[in-house]
């Protein structure tokens, strides 16, 4: 008898602990408690399998597992004092094996102590925004005296990215609470309101102003004479600080503004920020008053003093609002005198990366020598201000190629805490083209919650979580990334992919075959083997393009997985814009352009055809029949007006020093061929800088960088030719066309200029042979500014040299490299019939520094001294022409060997 009555009692207690917990909410519920138990409910059945009950306090009995959400009457009795926790506060508490709270601060508090609960009891993670990941268990249970408490590092979390809709749900999940531009009401339930109030979160001065009356173009930035109109957020001007209207007309709109965000509204829903942002320019006012107080301390003492006087003014009436103001682009450093934010005033620090005022280097730590400026900004900002900082976790310039930031963006979120910043943003956009994009999410949300984890932990449960099988091959590789970026010198920002000199073939031998072992694995689990193929298909991007891949396999299955990739995780605004440019990349390197013609005595180094010059980002291809290849890349668009831009302009930029690697070449639109064909241009010679960007129209949105032409220096010093193709078509340029309008270039080639590689495109003057001529600067080449047309040249253009008085003698003058400036004639004695005339204005050997002065024009000849001919003796050749009135006109200079 007795065995058998402990045998029942047994089975009943053995129900009671198989049975599922009840979730129990207080009698009256928030709105954000209920939200809360829902998701509980929703993760807990992903656990079991299983649906639980959700019951308010007052109908809860007291048998079995029951869970205590949000300020219920058994947490109260339980002493936890709830009233006086954060607003994102959490508390996760086993009182025993059968009764547990989850519950926090108000909106916040209980939603996240059911993620802590979740993620420290269940293993749940949300790696990307479709999937969920938890350990499997047909019964929940926790562990008697569990007790967390906590709240997350930053109050005010955000990445700035690209999503796909439906994103902000995972984004909640993984504690961010800041959303920008997305509608606060639609996240009332899960206790989010807007962090920033009208007229918009960053470059706000557009806003203020884009309806400006012409009456307060006072209050916009003088440049260049000019009260300038912002036309957007990023052009054209700014504002004009020092006039005391400016802030008078800002402190209006607010004051319009701020009751119009509170209507209706409680107080925990009002925004938390109103931006007082520049425009992502650089066009400061120019104004006396402003020009004074920038040169004596600076543009931020200048801003400063504006955001102080629209707060005193706002403050009034509304004393609880705070403002945000950037500390960005001219605004970087703090102010030279003692001009201080006030206490309402929060700075947001935005320092990115290529600013040689400020160096910094993404992808490494603040505790790195490359960012020591940088990093002292910060701590002399921590000294004036809370901060803000819209930090940027990716490189923003050229994203596609493999590399991570992982252990600086760690560091560098365990720096921003110490400094009490107190919100914290990455811009981290392009999820379809950043290496492991969703890794890096997760990475950073994880310590902006808690800079204590420890990496390697987080980064092994995110791929176990997303890769399945696949996770030890795909953590190996991010380690390999982790080698791989700190070998370069520089920030990742300043490298074209031909300069990726970590990427090399032993860098994509070792990834590719990582990720092969790696789908490998996972080859029947068809979620985990396409997530891993995505992550090859950003490796086979870089390879492509390093390597000029052209295997039709290889490159097909790149825009496959490219395609698909996108179509997945990039928003709709700009999923279009990346699959053109990932259809481009194909039709690229599986064109065939035939070798260049009459180019076959250069010797060439780079043929960049439509392919290559297809990819910069600015470039346009279009459809030409005329081009080398079937295709070109041009200016602008086809509603632009072409014909209100000048003529042909070009150049060599040195990215790396921010100077100019030659001068700028610049022909008038009517000296051009105006026969609406590609025409070649001769460039000329110049030393290529390491990092160069050829631009190729004035406004420099047609370029190319072209450092995969850069060589070692031993080999010819980098001494380079360069040519380009280009065609001007349409009545823009040609008065009676009926074709349209289009600047076009199909190609540029860059050849070795030490060797007597010249092609010569103009007609010679007579008696001189081309067997003769070492260099013929003349049009394009010639580089004088500014050239104008001339129908007696025969190279069609000229520059104005001198104007002569009467009987005067036209002088020459050369610097040699001692700096010696002597003339090299007893004076030229020019024929005034308006014609052409060569003459000799100099004999003897070229010298490193060579550069002459005619009359008004400076010719540098210093790039056509070749080392392995020092001794060589040369006669220099001026084309000239002088009209009756005495004015001179030079087309060309001719370098002959003797």
């Amino acid at each position: 008898m007795k065995k058998w009555l402990f045998s029942v009692l047994l089975s009943v207690v053995s129900l009671s602990l198989s049975a599922l917990p009840v979730i129990v909410l207080p009698e009256k519920p928030t709105l954000q408690e209920k939200t809360a138990a829902r998701e509980l409910a929703l993760h807990l059945k992903l656990v079991c399998g299983k649906e639980l009950s959700v019951i308010t306090e007052n109908l809860a009995g007291r048998g079995g597992q029951l869970i205590y959400v949000g300020a219920t009457g058994f947490a109260a009795a339980q002493k936890t004092a709830l009233e006086k926790f954060a607003p994102e506060e959490w508390l996760v508490k086993a009182v025993d094996e059968s009764r547990l709270i989850l519950a926090g601060g108000f909106p916040r508090g209980t939603l996240y102590a059911v993620y802590e609960y979740l993620e420290r009891n269940h293993g749940f993670l949300w790696p990307d925004v479709k999937s969920v990941y938890c350990k499997k268990d047909k019964n929940i249970h926790w562990t008697a005296g569990m007790n967390y408490r906590g709240k997350p590092a930053f109050a005010y979390r955000s990445i700035y990215s690209s999503f796909v809709p439906g994103s902000e749900l995972w984004k909640i999940r993984n504690r961010q609470n800041t959303f920008h531009t997305v509608l606060p009401e639609k996240f009332d339930a899960w206790g989010i309101a807007p962090a920033y109030g009208s007229p918009w979160f960053c470059h706000t001065f557009y806003e203020y102003t884009r309806h400006l009356q012409k009456k307060d173009h006072d209050i916009l930035s003088l440049n260049s004479g000019t009260r300038r109109v912002s036309t957007s957020r990023h052009g054209m001007g700014q504002i004009c600080y020092s006039n005391p209207k400016t802030a008078q007309f800002f402190a209006g709109k607010l004051l319009e503004w701020i009751p119009r965000d509170r209507q209706g509204k409680e107080k925990w829903q009002y925004p938390s920020f109103y931006m007082l942002s520049t425009n992502d320019n650089r066009n400061e006012c120019e104004c006396a008053d402003c020009r004074r107080v920038a040169r004596t301390a600076g543009y931020s003492a200048l801003k400063t003093r504006f955001v102080n006087q629209v707060s005193r003014i706002v403050t009034k009436k509304y004393p609880d609002v705070v403002f945000q103001t950037d500390a960005y682009g001219l605004h970087a450093y703090p102010a030279k005198n003692d001009v201080k934010p006030d206490k309402n005033v929060v700075m947001m620090i935005a320092y990115g990366a290529l600013d040689p005022t400020r160096p910094r280097d993404t992808f490494r730590s603040y505790a790195h020598p490359e960012n020591r400026i940088t990093r002292q900004l910060h701590l002399d900002w921590s000294k004036q201000a809370s901060l803000a900082v819209w930090d940027y976790w990716l490189d923003c310039i050229r994203p596609d190629y493999p590399s991570t930031l992982l252990p600086a963006m760690v560091d560098n979120i365990r720096f921003y805490k110490k400094l009490n910043v107190i919100y914290l943003m990455g811009e981290c956009p392009f999820p379809s083209r950043v290496s492991l994009w969703y890794l890096r999410i997760y990475i950073a949300n994880r310590f902006m919650t808690d800079p204590s984890r420890d990496l390697d932990t987080e980064i092994k449960r995110f791929m176990t979580a997303y890769y399945g099988k696949a996770a030890p091959f795909m953590f190996k590789y991010q380690k390999l990334l982790e080698r791989t970026t700190p070998k370069l010198n520089e920030p990742v920002s300043a490298y074209a992919i031909d300069r990726r000199h970590d990427l090399d073939e032993a860098f994509f031998a070792e990834a590719e075959k990582l990720l092969a072992e790696a789908a490998e694995s996972v080859r029947r689990d068809k979620a985990s083997l396409e997530r891993v193929e995505e992550e090859w298909s950003v490796v086979a991007r870089a390879k492509i393009e390093k390597f000029h891949v052209s295997d039709p396999e290889y490159v097909n299955k790149y825009h496959r997985i490219a395609v698909r990739m996108i179509s997945r995780h990039e928003g709709a605004y700009r999923s279009g814009q990346r699959k053109k440019a990932v259809d481009q990349l194909r039709d690229a390197a599986l064109a065939r352009v035939p070798r260049a013609a009459g180019f076959e005595k250069q010797t060439l180094i780079t043929d960049y055809s439509w392919p290559l010059l297809s990819l910069a980002r600015f470039n346009k291809k279009v459809k030409d029949p005329d081009a080398a290849g079937g295709y070109a890349v041009v200016f602008g668009n086809p509603k632009e007006d072409l014909s209100k831009y000048p003529g042909v302009s070009m150049g060599v930029y040195d990215q790396k020093k921010r100077v100019y690697a030659m001068p700028a070449v610049t022909i008038p639109k009517e000296a051009a061929p105006l026969d609406e064909k590609y025409h070649w241009y001769d460039l000329g010679r110049c030393r290529l800088p390491e990092n160069p960007l050829i631009y190729l129209h004035w406004s420099w949105t047609l370029q190319l960088v072209a450092s995969a032409s850069f060589r070692s220096p031993e080999i010819y010093d980098n001494d380079v030719r360069i040519y380009v193709s280009l065609k001007l078509q349409g009545p823009a340029y040609v008065k009676g066309s009926v074709k349209p309008d289009m600047y076009a270039v199909d190609r540029v080639l860059i050849v070795r200029g030490d060797l007597n590689s010249q092609k010569l495109l103009h007609p010679l003057p007579e008696k001189v042979s081309p067997e003769q001529v070492e260099a013929d600067l003349a049009a394009a080449s010639l580089k004088l500014r500014p050239l104008k047309a001339d129908r007696a040249s025969l190279v069609q253009m000229s520059f104005k040299s001198a104007q002569l008085r009467p009987g005067a003698k036209f002088y020459v003058l050369v610097k040699d490299n001692t700096g010696k400036v002597s003339p090299v004639t007893n004076g030229l004695i020019l024929k005034k019939d308006g014609k052409y005339h060569l003459y000799k204005v100099y004999s003897g050997p070229l010298t490193r520094d060579f550069r002459m002065g005619a009359g008004r024009a400076k010719i540098d000849l210093s790039p056509y001294f070749a080392m392995a001919e020092a001794e060589k003796q040369y006669d220099v050749m001026l084309s000239i022409k002088c009209i009756s009135s005495g004015e001179v006109f030079i087309d060309r200079c001719l370098i002959l060997k003797k």
